[in-house]
């Protein structure tokens, strides 16, 4: 019932409840919400390192829903909310991130931009191709300012 529960919430979005419940046999809408919230772990998430395991599971599950059913994602690993899947996966996980050594170049580009927008991390990161907001800001922080 939860694999019908998150299909129908990966169709028809997490507030549509009645047309959900309809899907589910003997599940109230109010039942199919109280089922949600729990397996989206909004009430008991806590704050711990990612294991391997879950990074394995992320990237499946990112695999199988693609980067943006964050909620559905988060459905799937126990203690994790929506918001820690897309944080995880946009900082660490997302094979588009580049994770070489900085080069000379992108430090003078940082330090240029950053004469030019200030501490608009997302702004120098534009011209920064497979680096995060967040890994421009760290450098910033403990190498060049």
């Amino acid at each position: 019932k939860d694999a019908l529960l998150r299909d129908g919430v990966c169709e028809l979005g997490g507030k549509k409840w009645s047309a959900i419940a309809e899907r589910i046999a003997d599940r109230s809408p109010e039942e199919c919400s109280k089922r949600w919230n729990k397996l989206q772990s909004l009430d008991t998430v806590v704050k711990r390192p990612w294991t391997a395991v879950e990074d394995q599971q992320m990237l499946e599950l990112v695999a199988k829903y693609g980067p943006s059913k964050w909620a559905v994602i988060a459905s799937y690993l126990e203690n994790r909310n929506g918001k820690q899947c897309r944080e995880r996966w946009h900082n660490q996980l997302n094979p588009a991130i580049k994770k070489t050594p900085w080069t000379a170049d992108e430090d003078d580009t940082i330090v240029r931009l950053q004469a030019q927008f200030g501490n608009s991390w997302a702004k120098i990161t534009a011209h920064l191709p497979g680096r995060t907001d967040n890994a421009v800001k760290n450098h910033w922080y403990s190498s060049l300012q």
